[in-house]
């Protein structure tokens, strides 16, 4: 008796696009490219320490997700104004220092402080004033949206028409 083979159309649609939660934003270890951090907190909205520039998250008004490994006693630092005590946290693939708390671990910290230098921004959902508004370029700065306009010609162009990202999709069904 013949072998029986069905063959099955594939159907490839566009239904799941909006699956992807791009409500959160993981940091990664510079050194080793591991996660450390995961929050909900907008990027342009993340504020700055005066005394080391560190990154400040607000563990009451976001969500903050650690992976790290935390010492269990402080460094103590001078400061202009005293002694500041940190508890630190280390990445826990290469040991590299990418955060800090400034209460003991055991107590959960209203702020927690994320080292700039040893972290990966996750720049790339980052906004930016900087956008050609013709054909969507993301640019570095200014200057460089000015340079593009000049040489794609989009000085005089009217604005392109920019779609809402919260606007439901219909599905395309091919097959």
């Amino acid at each position: 008796m013949p072998k029986v083979v069905s063959f099955r159309n594939k159907v490839f649609t566009n239904a799941n696009r909006n699956l992807r939660d791009d409500k959160f934003h993981v940091f990664h270890c510079k050194k080793c490219n591991n996660h450390v951090l995961i929050t909900d907190m907008e990027l342009t909205d993340i504020p700055r320490r005066r005394t080391d520039n560190a990154i400040v998250f607000d563990t009451e008004a976001s969500v903050v997700k650690l992976n790290t490994n935390a010492k269990d006693e402080p460094v103590v630092i001078k400061r202009e104004k005293g002694v500041e005590r940190q508890w630190h946290h280390f990445c826990p693939e290469c040991g590299q220092l990418v955060a800090y708390q400034s209460c003991q671990l055991n107590d959960n910290p209203r702020y927690f402080y994320l080292v700039d230098n040893n972290i990966v921004w996750p720049r790339f959902r980052k906004r930016t004033p900087w956008v050609c508004k013709v054909c969507g370029y993301v640019c570095r700065d200014s200057t460089h949206l000015e340079q593009h306009k000049k040489s794609r010609g989009h000085e005089n162009q009217e604005e392109g028409r920019q779609d809402d990202p919260d606007a439901p999709i219909a599905p395309i069904i091919v097959g």
